[in-house]
């Protein structure tokens, strides 16, 4: 009887084993296929991602010239918009001043200067 129970536990166990192992081999073959497809899908993804990123990062780049292109001419009217300014500033002034004494004289002619003066223009009378 002892024998007869070897020799069921030594099937039963070969059974197991031709079982067991086949299994245990086709799930590590398929968790291996299953790596090596998800690393392939990242390495797609990786590339696909770069496709798209990397126009994108020189479109930036260009548009950071573009800018600074335009502010560099930005700053240029600017510069100009102020000296202009300053120059009309100044020929207002003297405009002022011109006009201040066409005044004098018109006033020192009202006065009695002989001849008569002309009549006094209408942006010259004292407001």
């Amino acid at each position: 009887m002892s024998e007869t129970l070897i020799l069921g536990l030594i099937s039963l166990a070969s059974a197991f084993f031709t079982v067991v192992f086949p299994w245990l081999s086709s799930r590590r073959v398929a968790e291996n296929e299953t790596r090596k497809n998800d690393a392939a899908a990242e390495v797609s993804l990786a590339g696909a991602w770069r496709e798209l990123v990397d126009p994108l990062r020189e479109e930036i780049a260009q548009l950071r010239d573009r800018t600074a292109t335009l502010q560099e001419k930005v700053d240029k009217q600017e510069q100009q918009l102020l000296a202009q300014r300053s120059q009309l500033q100044q020929q207002e002034q003297h405009e002022a001043l011109l006009r201040h004494e066409l005044s004098k004289v018109f006033d020192w002619v009202d006065r009695g200067a002989l001849p008569p003066p002309p009549a006094r223009p209408a942006w010259l009378k004292p407001q």
